[in-house]
């Protein structure tokens, strides 16, 4: 999709990230991660994923919205 798209350099590029968040602060660096690993264990314990029939039903109703206001080229694009 992305012509210039490395998954190897994107994955450098957020570990230099890190490490200047720890450079120029390592408490806060500290603090902010800590923050982070509770909100991804929160979201990855508690599941919070839709029952599939409730998904299709859902984007039924928002490509009926955008075909109602005229988007119709956006309906077709909202179901994959």
């Amino acid at each position: 999709m992305f012509q210039f798209y490395n998954m190897w350099l994107s994955l450098l590029g957020s570990l230099l990230c890190v490490a200047v968040m720890f450079l120029i602060s390592w408490w806060t660096a500290l603090i902010t991660l800590g923050v982070l690993l509770t909100l991804y264990l929160i979201v990855a314990y508690s599941k919070p994923g839709m029952e599939i029939k409730n998904r299709d039903k859902v984007l039924v109703a928002c490509s009926q919205l955008f075909v109602q206001n005229g988007n119709a080229s956006k309906a077709s694009t909202i179901l994959y």
